[in-house]
């Protein structure tokens, strides 16, 4: 092989082991950034602070993940496949669109369950202000989610799409 440095010339097992290993180690600190963004943002909305916490670390966590899941299919796609060292441009848009989609889908679902069946207005007062304001926490906290993982989906595709073009390296 002569005088090529070891990061220049890896197997491709070698290299996609290292490109997975990374991914997950860079997916901890990003779902703790991911939670600490949900805490500040739902802080104004959620005055239980046990509530408040269990909802950042929920939305936090799967948010990030749909981002990753998004970026994950995304090595699919022609341009990762043919491995454009462009890819990025165009990778990190339609990884925020997927996962923006998919959190929509997913957050349409979980409102559409909290829709259903309210109290009566007329005899059940109480109940049916604490429904409403719990669905409207919901859809506040809804858009938030679909921003956050069409960004977090935004960073992980072009990442994706950076590391590609460096570390799947075909040796014949």
């Amino acid at each position: 092989m002569g005088e090529v440095a070891w990061l220049e010339v890896v197997r491709y097992d070698v290299a996609r082991k290292w490109f997975w290993m990374r991914t997950w180690f860079w997916f901890v600190p990003l779902v703790i950034l991911s939670i600490m963004f949900h805490f500040g943002y739902a802080r104004e909305a959620i005055s239980s602070f046990n509530l408040l916490i269990k909802v950042s670390l929920g939305q936090g966590f799967i948010t990030a993940f749909i981002g990753l899941v998004a970026a994950i299919a995304s090595i699919q796609f022609p341009w990762m496949i043919n491995g454009w060292r462009i890819a990025f441009l165009i990778n990190g848009p339609a990884c925020a669109a997927s996962a923006g989609v998919v959190t929509f889908l997913l957050g349409s679902i979980v409102i559409a369950i909290l829709s259903d069946n309210p109290p009566n207005p007329i005899t059940e007062v109480q109940k049916f202000q604490a429904y409403t304001h719990a669905n409207a926490i919901a859809q506040y906290l809804f858009k938030f989610g679909i921003g956050a993982s069409a960004f977090w989906g935004f960073v992980l595709g072009s990442w994706f799409a950076l590391r590609r073009d460096k570390y799947f390296v075909e040796i014949s």
